[in-house]
Formats: C-alpha cells, structure tokens, sequence
C-alpha cells in the first residue's frame, strides 16, 4: 500500500556517455569539478527530473486529464491553512478524496493508481571527456529540500580539495555523511538519504 522512491544511474565508459532513470524526487546530480587554478567551475547538472506537481506542470497535466484533482489537502485542512497563512504542499487526490501524495511518480501506492505512475523517466547524455575529477551525487527529498544543487557541488568540491590523502572511496563516504549532517543541520526531517560515486575519467579514443 505504500511507495518509494527510486533513482539509478548507469556510466558507459565505453561510449563515455551517463543514463538516469528515474520515479519520484529523489535526485541525481553530476559534479564536475576542473582542477587548474583560476578556472569558473561549471554547474551541477541535474540528471532526474524530480516528479513533483511543484515544479511539473506536464505532470500535472497528466493526472488532471486522467480524472485526479490537486490541492493542498482535505477541506479542514485547507480551511485551516487559510486562517492561519500557512501554505500547504500540493497533493493528488482521486476524485472521491483519496489520497494526499505530493509526488506525481512512485513505486507502490496502489491507492493513487493510476493517477501516480509507476513508470521511471530516463535520460541519457554524453559524458564529458576532461582529466578533472566527477562524482554523482544521488540523495533523497530530505536533502534536496533544503540543499540546492550548487550548495551541494560547493560541498562536494570543498571536500574534495581538503580530502587529498584519502582514498577515492573515504573521500565519497565522508562527503555523503557531511551532506546528511548538513541536510540535518538546515532543519530536514524528512527521509535523508545519500550516495557519492566518483566517475572513472573517460577513456580518449
């Protein structure tokens, strides 16, 4: 009766190219960092689209046409939410009032189906052939709620620079637990969860 949440990412050295697939908000993101001095750093790349109705209209769309409603919650609760200013997180109900999840795309929650789909997105898009150092960052909502993508490129990088004297493999454990106790710090209480993975550097053909 209830669902998750599911990201993975597959790296093809081969054809130096990175798929994403994704269902709900958690997210990957890739982190290039360039190692020569006086060089702007690029932006963190997004690789999921987060399946939230926030930030996606098209979903929205989606479950609109197939008959679902979105609203912040059950009439009490959006009556209360008035009177007292606070703003309520959008939600997918069926047309009779059940449900109340604020994702578009999930695995399980048979009660929203089919209206929350369990269908992944994926994507795929080359994968640059620099001598600079890469990681994937995989996180769950609790981090991406309070962590935009560039604090957490900011983060992963400020490691990476002080961390040189520690294998590849600490250096990615010990930036997923200063991304969590960040993700703490900043006031997240829900499900917090993260992965480092450092990209092999490409081969050149």
């Amino acid at each position: 009766h209830g669902g998750s949440t599911a990201v993975v990412v597959a790296v093809d050295l081969v054809n130096n190219r990175i798929t994403c697939s994704n269902v709900g908000d958690s997210r990957a993101v890739l982190v290039e960092t360039i190692k020569e001095q006086n060089k702007d750093q690029p932006p963190p790349v997004a690789l999921s689209d987060d399946h939230s109705p926030n930030t996606r209209p098209d979903e929205v769309a989606r479950i609109l046409d197939m008959g679902g409603q979105i609203r912040g919650g059950t009439l009490a609760q959006e009556t209360m939410a008035r009177v007292s200013g606070m703003k309520l997180c959008p939600r997918i109900y069926h047309q009779n009032g059940i449900g109340g999840l604020n994702m578009t795309r999930a695995l399980g929650d048979d009660y929203l189906k089919p209206l929350v789909s369990p269908l992944p997105e994926t994507t795929t898009r080359p994968l640059q052939r620099r001598e600079d150092e890469s990681c994937l960052v995989l996180a769950s909502d609790g981090v991406w709620d309070v962590m935009p993508n560039q604090l957490v490129a900011d983060l992963v990088r400020h490691v990476q620079s002080s961390a040189t004297t520690m294998a590849p493999g600490e250096v990615a454990k010990w930036t997923a637990l200063l991304i969590v106790q960040e993700a703490q710090q900043r006031g997240s209480r829900d499900n917090i969860t993260c992965m480092v993975v450092k990209v092999p550097t490409p081969t050149l053909s």
